[in-house]
């Protein structure tokens, strides 16, 4: 779909067919995010390990930092575009995504760097038992030390949304966990590195698809190319557009990682079995928010664009879909996980 097809569907396509157009890729690629956990989960459960299953449980509420960096300026930039493109303002769409993107790679090699340094300290404080410490620190360190890729995809990926091209985004996810999927045995089992391997596989398939994202821009595909270094802004105004969204979105990321923390400490007076347990459950439950969050992806730029083009009807109507749609997903989900919890939970151990 060209930029200009892109900007038609936002502004006069159906409701039905606009969200779905823009939703069913970004479902598809924040569910594909999830996997990458997932997947590291399942081969590494095959090497009938509890600890090394409860590391990597351990390791996860970081990894819901790391995004949370992302999604902050992601987010936050995502509505101004949509809405600036929405009004014609092309230039201030285009330094607003150049800030954005810039500032959340400078704040992910921060990130990397102070929590390589301090990865002990901080798995303590995510409940790691003594008995987990050692192999979640082997791979909570290769994790965090490649931070600026997982908060690079999510920050871009919220850009391409921004302006309906929401298909090269998802399909830049689905190649990154593919990917995974596909390294983890060889790095886990073939290379013998154990849990450090899976670390590495995911590493590595998130620089590619970095990689592959920035690869739109890099084309001229898109109304503004965020990585040209000119268009950086970084003054106040432009980030209070960005922290407007932005920091009730790091704000619930911050939240999630601090209540999947607990679970673990909670979990950790029972045992390194416990832990693994918790591990995977959070991991499903991921796939379904992810798969919500997905939704709400597609909304934001249909209901921005219109809201710059004053077409508040549109934007009411897209709103209500979106509420129905979660509602029915939710409670569908809901009745399945209670019913086959054990046939589900079966696969991982």
């Amino acid at each position: 779909m060209d930029k200009t097809t892109r900007i038609e569907l936002m502004a006069h396509g159906r409701i039905g067919k606009a969200l779905f157009s823009l939703s069913a890729p970004a479902v598809a690629g924040m569910v594909v995010m999830a996997v990458y956990n997932v997947a590291d989960t399942f081969f590494i459960s095959l090497l009938r390990d509890t600890t090394a299953v409860a590391a990597t449980g351990i390791v996860f509420p970081l990894f819901q930092l790391i995004g949370s960096i992302g999604l902050t300026f992601g987010m936050g930039a995502a509505s101004v575009i949509s809405r600036n493109l929405g009004a014609e303002d092309y230039r201030g769409a285009r330094e607003v995504g150049a800030t954005a993107l810039y500032s959340a790679a400078a704040a992910g090699i921060l990130f990397s760097v102070g929590g390589t340094i301090f990865i002990e300290p901080l798995l303590i404080l995510f409940g790691a038992t003594d008995s987990i410490l050692e192999a979640a620190t082997l791979y909570g360190r290769i994790i965090i030390g490649g931070s600026v890729f997982p908060v690079w995809n999510m920050c871009i990926n919220n850009l391409l949304r921004s302006e309906g091209a929401s298909g090269h985004s998802s399909f830049g996810q689905i190649l990154g966990a593919v990917l995974n999927i596909v390294l983890d045995p060889i790095f886990i089992f073939a290379l013998d590195m154990g849990i450090t391997g899976a670390a590495a596989a995911t590493v590595i398939s998130q620089a590619v698809s970095a990689a592959y994202l920035s690869g739109f821009y890099l084309l001229g595909k898109g109304y503004m190319n965020p990585l040209t270094w000119s268009w950086v802004r970084p003054v106040p105004r432009i980030y209070r557009q960005l922290m407007t969204l932005g920091i009730p979105t790091f704000v619930r990321q911050i939240l999630g990682s601090i209540s999947f923390a607990m679970l673990n400490t909670a979990a950790a007076a029972y045992g390194d079995a416990a832990i693994a347990a918790v591990s995977i459950t959070l991991r499903l439950f991921m796939l379904l928010l992810m798969g919500l969050i997905g939704i709400a992806q597609g909304l934001q730029p249909l209901a921005g664009y219109n809201y710059g083009a004053r077409q508040f009807a549109r934007v009411h109507a897209v709103i209500r879909t979106v509420f129905m749609t979660s509602i029915v997903i939710c409670f569908t989900a809901g009745i399945l996980g209670f019913l086959f919890a054990p046939q589900i939970i079966s696969i991982f151990a």
